[in-house]
């Protein structure tokens, strides 16, 4: 009976430490199913001791080290189009032969972990391993105390087995079995060790049985997650699914539907029909992303290299209520759409009327647009869209909503690099103005918790991409685009006293992220490009999204741009895109010019204005 009670309270461990893994959680570390917990015990009983000698020298080394813990990387800050594949489990020989002859397929890397034991009983296999290009990492096996000294010697012991057997000696480890415990971070970081993890577990309790592959695929990646992406990790350990093909065939599916996807395909361009093409992303190993150089940068951003004007803490205007309204008018680009209580709060009537509703830049006298894409999307979506604007020399606009920024900080970064202004949507996306959602809930936050959100959200932007700098000037900028456009005073005064320099709305929503076709999506850009008459719209600012449901915008930009490239230099309907911050600098003062240049264009404006008052009476 107490064999049997202890054998219930082992499965119920191992059901624990293994949850499903999200881009934001933790990622689940098993402990060894092969190996009961009684069994685990066993064997941290049986522990080689460790020298006197070596023991004062862990000691010594511990001391100089101050205590520090080496982070558990679960991706590799880098701008490159690598996906990181890494394997635990090399005892069966099939499906690592099986794994192996996959990755040369594809012409790609990979690292392996592999524990003290396996390399003693394994050695054929950790021998091919290498020959055939890839990567060995150290496999701790930390029983379940993570001893910092033992950890230490499991490293040493490691490192000359592998140095003896095969020439090498494996700077990068991963915790195989076992909880995580400070000692090994401890250890690693004495030891100049990189400890990873992974950001995607491949490999889940509930699959052990599991023969279809579909079935795992869809346990792995929920629907949310709709690739892999930069410097991300994934993790299958390869002998504990007892079909012993199956994570070879789940990683086919990896490969097809989450980093073959993120290229940009249209009719007409494909990396495989244009050279010119650099949307593919490929798999890697931990080594050669790290060996990367060109790619590498430092997240977060170091607050030093921050230039003093682009920091959190810097505020250029202190805003009250004696000089709001003047740098209000001033700091706000609005819309034509935002005008009504349901849009704007806290303006009296009179102060409504005097609003900026123009949706553009003013003052600007060629045919200048400015494209702002507004949210956040995965690298399928962003990648995209980042080609489609390089291919066309487009410079744009980024307007980035940052609560899983911290997820994939390596997108908002090559963002900033492509030479794009970044500026802010808040954190969690919640207007300034209550609005009732579609299930009928009020989307509001007070000003307090609004203040920290904007606050919150700029201190993303800053330490992902606050360095960036394209010919010399930065990326991110001070500028904000609200949640549906709405505009509050209690709101504007939160922004401005955290910082930001401009508020800016937009001529019109292209509503990108509902369109159910490629031509719908085509015809609502070319909507707010174009007036009546077919006159460009000067200084127009767009309101389009980078998100995943905004599937079409992309290739919507990619025809309406090389469209206008056709178009002869002086005819009246070729535009340019322009980054805001070209033109919103030297004091730019958007009340200074009279609203006389107004596009509001249209009676049926003023009927869709008045049709939303009827509605909220």
């Amino acid at each position: 009976m107490r064999k049997r009670i202890y054998q219930c309270l082992a499965a119920g461990v191992i059901l624990l430490g293994i949850c499903h893994p999200s881009w934001a959680s933790a990622e689940a570390v098993p402990m060894d199913i092969h190996q009961p917990e009684t069994a685990m015990a066993a064997a941290a009983a049986k522990k080689k001791p460790i020298p006197a000698k070596d023991r004062a020298r862990y000691e010594k080394l511990r001391q100089e080290n101050q205590g520090r813990l080496a982070e558990k990387e679960k991706f590799i800050p880098t701008t490159a189009q690598s996906v990181i594949v890494t394997f635990g489990g090399i005892s069966r020989k099939e499906s690592v032969e099986d794994i192996l002859d996959r990755l040369d397929s594809y012409g790609a890397k990979g690292t392996f972990f592999v524990t003290e034991r396996e390399l003693r009983q394994n050695k054929d296999i950790v021998r091919e391993i290498i020959d055939r290009g890839h990567e060995i990492g150290i496999g701790l096996r930390t029983g379940t105390d993570g001893d910092y000294f033992e950890t230490c010697a499991q490293i040493e012991r490691f490192q000359k087995r592998c140095m003896k057997e095969f020439g090498i000696k494996p700077v990068i480890a991963r915790q195989i079995f076992g909880f995580d415990k400070p000692g090994v971070n401890e250890a690693c970081s004495a030891l100049g060790i990189r400890y990873f993890g992974a950001q995607i577990n491949g490999v889940l309790t509930q699959d052990k049985d599991e023969s279809d592959v579909n079935t795992v695929f869809s346990h792995v990646f929920k629907k949310s997650m709709y690739s892999m992406g930069r410097g991300q990790i994934l993790y299958i350990r390869l002998d504990f699914m007892n079909h012993p093909l199956i994570t070879g065939q789940l990683l086919d599916m990896i490969k097809k539907y989450k980093i073959d996807n993120i290229a940009y395909r249209s009719f007409n361009d494909s990396p495989e029909s244009n050279p010119d093409n650099d949307t593919a992303y490929h798999m890697t190993s931990i080594g050669e992303v790290l060996a990367d150089k060109e790619h590498a940068w430092t997240y977060p951003v170091p607050d030093k290299d921050i230039p003093e004007e682009l920091k959190p803490s810097a505020v250029a205007v202190k805003i009250d209520d004696h000089n709001f309204w003047d740098e209000f008018r001033k700091r706000y680009i609005g819309s034509p759409d935002v005008r009504t209580i349901a849009r704007v709060k806290g303006f009296p009537e009179s102060r409504m009327d005097k609003m900026d509703k123009t949706g553009v830049v003013k003052g600007i006298t060629d045919n200048t647009i400015f494209f702002g894409f507004d949210d956040w999307g995965s690298d399928q979506s962003v990648n995209r869209l980042l080609y489609v604007l390089r291919k066309h020399h487009a410079p744009c606009n980024f307007f980035v909503m940052t609560w899983n920024v911290h997820s994939n900080p390596n997108l908002l970064r090559v963002i900033a690099e492509n030479g794009h202004d970044i500026g802010g949507h808040t954190n969690s996306h919640r207007p300034m103005v209550p609005q009732r959602t579609v299930s009928g809930r009020w989307n509001m936050l007070d000003d307090k918790a609004f203040m920290e959100d904007v606050r919150q959200s700029y201190q993303i932007l800053a330490e992902t991409a606050g360095d960036v700098k394209v010919n010399g000037r930065p990326s991110l900028t001070r500028y904000f685009r609200p949640p549906t456009l709405a505009v509050s005073k209690r709101g504007a005064e939160a922004l401005f006293n955290e910082g930001y320099s401009y508020i800016i709305s937009g001529y019109e929503s292209t509503e990108d992220y509902d369109a159910l076709s490629l031509e719908s999506v085509i015809g609502a850009i070319e909507h707010g490009i174009y007036d009546e008459q077919g006159n460009v719209r000067q200084g127009v600012v767009f309101v389009v999204h980078m998100s995943d449901h905004a599937r079409y915008t992309a290739e919507a930009m990619d025809i309406i741009l090389t469209a206008n490239e056709k178009r002869p230099d002086g005819d009246p309907k070729k535009f340019k895109t322009g980054r805001l911050s070209d033109y919103l600098k030297d004091g730019y003062d958007q009340s200074r010019i009279p609203s006389g240049n107004e596009i509001i264009d249209s009676r049926s404006r003023e009927h869709k204005i008045e049709t939303e008052r009827l509605h909220e009476k």
